[in-house]
């Protein structure tokens, strides 16, 4: 018996649907396979490396401080000559730091991730158990809670005294305090926040696949 259009029309799309739920079983076998979880670590090890070397290369180049420090002129002066702005009568509403309440999911994920060390201290062969949550993609967005790095207070908020400074350069806050820290500084050290995010996830034993939609949604600063 001949079929009609329309059971022609729902064999293609259950085989569509099949054919997806394959590959989508593939994809996620492939992200959970430790060889090449490993390999994928490695290059992205390979890569924060280079990109390391070449913003190094980038603040040591002559040129480029002195563009640097001529916009940083050029922004005072502009600051200068800007008029004093009015000060708003009524109060802001605000999320405040805290931000949205988390999720069911996302207050799973923290609790996890909060269990780890420092990934920063980590990364450079020291163990700091005492962290703070640093929120990678602000506290109010979609999944903001769940991408999320524990870090220690050193290299989320607070200054290290000046002379330890010196023996241990990568330990600046990613929040910026004077003329310390700020993320450009900080990932010459550490690594980008979303390179950090994969290592994260991989240590608190979370599923890798829920990191796959980040891109270009969230773009590296």
């Amino acid at each position: 018996m001949a079929l009609t259009i329309a059971e022609k029309l729902q064999r293609q799309r259950e085989k569509q649907k099949q054919s997806m739920e394959r590959a989508r079983a593939k994809q996620i076998a492939k992200m959970n396979d430790p060889e090449e979880r490993q390999q994928r670590f490695k290059k992205q090890l390979q890569q924060q490396e280079r990109q390391r070397q070449r913003q190094i290369e980038r603040l040591n180049d002559p040129e480029y401080k002195k563009k640097q420090r001529d916009k940083q002129q050029q922004r005072i002066e502009r600051q200068k000559a800007k008029p004093v702005a009015k000060k708003p009568t009524k109060k802001i509403a605000s999320k405040g730091l805290k931000g949205r309440t988390p999720t069911v999911e996302e207050r799973r994920i923290m609790d996890a991730i909060g269990r780890l060390p420092c990934i920063a201290c980590w990364l450079h062969g020291r163990e700091n158990p005492v962290i703070s949550l640093h929120h990678v993609f602000g506290r109010v967005g979609e999944r903001a809670h769940a991408y999320v790095l524990p870090l220690c207070c050193y290299h989320h908020d607070t200054l290290l005294e000046a002379e330890k400074r010196a023996q241990y350069p990568d330990m600046i806050p990613i929040h910026a305090k004077g003329k310390y820290g700020v993320k450009a500084q900080w990932k010459i050290h550490n690594g980008t926040e979303i390179e950090l995010l994969f290592k994260v996830y991989n240590l608190a034993g979370l599923p890798l696949e829920s990191l796959e939609n980040i891109y270009p949604k969230h773009s590296e600063h």
